[in-house]
């Protein structure tokens, strides 16, 4: 009886953990190309946080790095 009791209170655990899990897996909206997708905040040096999607995060991500010298020169 315990055992069994046991692999219930474990399956729904496991079944809560999932759909919190799930649930935090909203997409939005992403700031540069306006395009509904799953999008993280990513700070950008010397234009500061922004929501941005994968694709926009690749092509935004190497000039940004090309301003980390003037933002580390100019303090922000």
């Amino acid at each position: 009886m315990k055992k069994r009791l046991f692999k219930i209170a474990a399956l729904v655990g496991l079944a809560a953990m999932m759909t919190v899990g799930f649930a935090g897996c909203k997409k939005s909206v992403c700031e540069w190309c306006g395009e509904e997708a799953h999008c993280k905040p990513m700070y950008l040096n010397m234009l500061g946080e922004y929501n941005m999607c994968k694709d926009c995060r690749k092509l935004v991500e190497p000039i940004s790095e090309n301003f980390k010298e003037m933002e580390e020169l100019y303090g922000n």
